[in-house]
């Protein structure tokens, strides 16, 4: 029966990424002169760089295999730079001629803002993967393109730990340049905390190191709006002793009936909660079980016996169909969660259309109505039967202590975070889904314990105010930082400022 539910997250139509825009006309388009001048023998690329048109079929050059396919972006050219000069090359030529970018990491990115980029460039930063542990230093040098997945084994060979995101295919450090939240955060604080330095190419195509001693004001806001600053090509971050080898790793299969007792799980740790502790909750629609389930995964970084404790309160009050209480290799968390089924979120090209919200309280009547709506959504909407909806409380001990004005994340109080992936390939659904998306979202904005809404940047999406993402208070900082650094707007398709 745990295999069934294994398929839940994985049913989504796997879909091949091609553009099928019209071929360019070689007369005017921007990106045909960024082609041309970078075939040319004298532009300087390493014979490893990839440059491909997209042919006069008008068919795609290559396939960036997105996350989601909604509000996706296109591309006219794909640029695969094999080294940070490389990268410089691309990013000159491409201002130089005023023709649209996007550096790609995770592909993991679902604003629906990159759905504005027509025909663009896309530059894949596949090519820089490198990972290595100082442990002299106790810093970790990582590639522009590394996934969590491909970080963790590495520090944790070295005898060393550092904040983890809770999907392992998510891009290190596209989720830092956001914040970067997860389940080692009532430890060490958010992805971002951990960040020493990045090497970033600018929008004029320089290379510039940036850290508390060189660019001091652009490292402020790199951390929290680092999209709109460059492309970082490397980043170094900090790492830490192992708190403990082993973790208590325990899943849940909960009956949706039952979501009363889960809402009530988790109002007890609102406003306190163990460092060590993280709750996360999956609710998705599983055939098999005779409707909507709830996936509880919950994390003790440290022994099982003492983990258990937290745990006792949800076994009193529920009957799962299945739970699995075991004791895990920190750095596997991230695979072996949600009974080893949380990559099956991380398949790529389905149509997921996502939204998001931050709060501070646990409203239970709103938790309540929340679960009850999701239920009828699911007896409504069959065709959006892979709908996944998230509930993530991490600890915010180490996140909290950090004083605001360190950085630009501007939101250290948010409790629990919410991220709805709405799955469907019948673009009939568009309108209701959205709908009902901003409504859900509407009820726990009001109901958030703050006097606006907030949510955390990278689960935005795409249609709120600055304010919201970016913090009324951090807003003249970062718009002073875009104007320097780029005011004409080359890094503009991912929550822009």
């Amino acid at each position: 029966m745990a295999a069934l539910f294994l398929q839940l997250l994985s049913i989504l139509p796997f879909l091949v990424v091609l553009s099928s825009a019209a071929p360019l006309d070689a007369t005017s388009s921007p990106v045909i002169q960024v082609f041309d001048a970078l075939q040319r023998s004298d532009a300087g690329l390493s014979p490893q760089t990839l440059i491909t048109l997209r042919g006069s079929n008008g068919s795609a050059p290559a396939t960036i295999q997105r996350w989601t396919l909604h509000d996706a972006p296109t591309f006219a050219l794909y640029t695969r730079p094999a080294t940070a000069a490389d990268v410089r090359i691309i990013v000159r030529t491409a201002t130089q001629y005023q023709a649209p970018l996007l550096a790609i990491g995770g592909s993991h990115g679902f604003s629906s803002t990159l759905g504005k980029l027509d025909d663009g460039i896309a530059l894949d930063l596949s090519a820089l993967k490198q990972v290595k542990v100082d442990t002299s230093a106790n810093t970790v040098i990582v590639g522009g393109s590394v996934t969590f997945g491909e970080l963790l084994a590495p520090v944790a060979a070295a005898g060393r730990e550092i904040q983890t995101g809770l999907l392992p295919c998510v891009g290190a450090v596209g989720a830092t340049l956001g914040g970067g939240i997860g389940r080692y955060a009532g430890l060490h604080g958010l992805v971002l905390d951990a960040l020493q330095s990045v090497r970033l190419v600018t929008a004029t195509g320089d290379l510039v190191t940036v850290s508390r001693t060189s660019n001091p004001e652009l490292f402020w806001g790199l951390r929290g709006a680092g999209f709109n600053f460059g492309i970082v090509v490397e980043a170094v971050y900090a790492v830490y002793p192992v708190t403990a080898p082993q973790v208590m790793n325990a899943d849940f299969l909960i009956p949706l009936s039952q979501s009363a007792a889960v809402v009530r799980f988790f109002k007890l740790y609102e406003s306190k909660m163990p460092a060590e502790l993280s709750i996360v909750a999956a609710v998705a629609n599983s055939p098999q079980f005779g409707g909507a389930a709830i996936l509880l995964n919950i994390v003790y970084v440290g022994a099982l016996e003492v983990g258990s404790t937290y745990i006792q309160s949800l076994l009193d009050t529920t009957k799962p169909t299945l739970h699995n209480v075991t004791s895990i290799p920190w750095d596997q968390v991230s695979t072996k969660s949600f009974f080893a089924s949380a990559t099956s979120s991380c398949v790529r090209g389905a149509n997921r259309n996502v939204y998001g919200a931050g709060v501070r309280n646990i409203d239970v009547p709103t938790f309540d109505d929340f679960f009850a709506k999701i239920g009828s959504f699911y007896q409504q909407y069959p065709g959006a039967a892979g709908t996944v909806f998230f509930i993530e409380r991490f600890a915010t001990q180490a996140v909290q202590v950090v004083s605001d004005d360190t950085t630009a994340y501007p939101h250290r109080d948010i409790n629990t975070h919410l991220l709805f992936n709405y799955a469907y390939e019948d673009p009939s659904l568009e309108s209701d889904v959205n709908k009902f998306a901003k409504e859900l979202r509407q009820s726990f904005d009001s109901a958030s314990g703050f006097d606006t809404p907030k949510v955390y940047v990278n689960y935005g999406h795409g249609d709120e105010s600055q304010e919201t993402l970016f913090g009324q208070r951090k807003l003249t900082r970062l718009r002073a930082l875009k104007k320097r650094f780029d005011s004409r707007g080359v890094f503009s398709f991912y929550h822009p400022l």
